[in-house]
């Protein structure tokens, strides 16, 4: 697929977003990401879409009228939809789908009222098949990387024509404002590459070429960095012509092959050139070996026996062993990178180490602290300490905290100290404050992630009692 912009005529943007919330911190920043997303959107000076064409749903107050509108828009869209969210993103409490919270969204309930990501990939699918139609889907939220996990992915990928954006990995928060704070953090790097173009020879912004940027500049700032995820090309899709077109800045030219090695030539051949060609000796014949006898069919069929014994102990093994074995499998985009998990066991402290990274947790406890609207709430204290083990480079550390049962607790804005860059070997108290979204849990687990690991490369804290 060649680089090229929207039809305007057959194309659709809607952009969702919620800025006011009844059971969750309100996000202010995400009014002016629509207002000012929009008018990029339809600045005939950069896409040129047209205003009625591109639809804005500001604090919708549950799903169903979002469903109603994605749906519509999907079925009339002949070339592109465009389908961008901003807001509280909530995994699910035993699933960990994504969910998109809307208004009256409730974090110990998301499936009730929140949107689930999987209901846009089930539109996706009823709508009708156009052989130019694009479905690009840009999220920006908390933990919008699930959009890319799994079943989530696999799905995608049954979707012809489909691209998809998100603002951190799995397990990551998304942050709220941006430097001029005006804008979510994403959303911000999102209009700049939008408005200000890319320096370049290319004088349309593809959506590879404006997720490559803000990987960029978010990887310079040491935050939470995009992922994509890229069906048939829709890549190439552009979003805004380039305000940094320079037509005359040189073209990047890929690396070229080496070229290839001269076919061999015999060297009869070759010593034309330099000498005439000499006869050539026959080689020496070599004296025949004497045949040997095939050993039984008896002989044969035993080995064969042995052999599929041999397959059915290693099966056997494989199968007892396999949690074991495919923690080595080497990383890849459906295989996960290896964890390392520790199971807590006695009273404490526990510790697991590894990756240049030494964690020791001390004491989980039940606390209160103040939450979302100034109204107190049960909330769970961890203490602990992190050491840098080996002079490698480390930025700042994402900590994920589980019920037993699966559900994911809500991180209060981090307190105490740990993260950026401590020196090696010195020991750093590190102190965690997490919403006890489930009270009668009584074991949490741990998951320590840096921003330079791969997805799934953790250290696991696991089964640890809260008292």
């Amino acid at each position: 697929m060649h680089t090229r912009l929207p039809d305007p005529a057959r194309s659709f943007a809607v952009l969702i977003g919620v800025s006011r919330y009844r059971h969750l911190d309100d996000l202010p920043t995400v009014r002016d990401n629509l207002v000012d997303l929009r008018a990029a959107l339809t600045d005939p000076g950069l896409g040129g879409l047209p205003p009625d064409r591109c639809e804005l749903i500001l604090d919708p107050p549950d799903a169903g009228h979002v469903l109603q509108v994605l749906h519509d828009r999907a079925e009339r869209a002949g070339d592109t939809l465009l389908i961008y969210f901003a807001g509280h993103g909530l995994a699910g409490h035993r699933s960990g789908e994504l969910h998109l919270a809307m208004r009256d969204t409730h974090p110990d309930r998301p499936f009730v009222t929140a949107l689930n990501y999987r209901d846009i990939r089930e539109i996706f699918l009823a709508s009708p098949v156009y052989p130019s139609a694009s479905r690009v889907v840009v999220l920006d939220c908390c933990y919008s990387g699930r959009a890319l996990m799994s079943g989530d992915v696999l799905g995608m990928i049954e979707i012809s024509g489909t691209y998809v954006m998100t603002a951190t990995r799995w397990h990551q928060a998304a942050l709220a404002t941006s430097p001029d704070g005006r804008h979510t953090r994403f959303t911000g790097e999102l209009l700049r590459v939008l408005e200000k173009g890319i320096p370049g020879p290319f004088p349309l912004l593809s959506l590879h070429a404006i997720y490559h940027q803000i990987q960029l500049s978010m990887r310079a700032q040491n935050l939470p960095e995009p992922s994509q995820l890229n069906k048939e090309t829709v890549g190439n899709l552009a979003l805004a012509r380039n305000r940094a077109f320079d037509p005359a800045a040189p073209v990047p030219v890929p690396p070229q092959a080496p070229p290839p090695a001269a076919p061999a030539v015999p060297m009869a051949v070759a010593g034309r050139a330099l000498t005439a060609a000499r006869p050539v000796a026959p080689a020496p014949s070599r004296p025949s070996m004497p045949a040997v006898s095939r050993r039984p069919r008896r002989y044969r069929m035993l080995w064969v026996v042995v052999l599929l014994a041999a397959l059915g102990f290693a099966v056997q093994q494989a199968v007892v062993n396999k949690d074991e074995i495919l923690g080595w499998l080497p990383s890849s985009p459906f295989t996960p990178a290896r964890q390392i998990t520790v199971d807590a066991v006695g009273q404490g402290p526990w510790k697991v180490e590894g990756y240049g990274y030494r964690f020791e947790l001390t004491s989980i406890k039940r606390t209160t602290n103040e939450g979302p609207k100034s109204r107190h709430q049960a909330s769970i204290t961890i203490t602990g300490y992190v050491t840098v083990t080996e002079g490698t480079t480390h930025s700042r550390m994402q900590y994920t905290v589980t019920a037993k049962d699966g559900t994911l607790l809500e991180n209060v804005p981090f307190t105490g100290s740990g993260t950026g860059n401590p020196p090696v070997n010195q020991r750093t108290k590190l102190v965690l404050v997490d919403w006890d979204t489930n009270p009668r849990t009584k074991a949490v687990t741990v998951v320590i992630h840096d921003f330079f690991w791969p997805q799934g490369k953790d250290l696991i804290l696991r089964n640890v009692p809260v008292t």
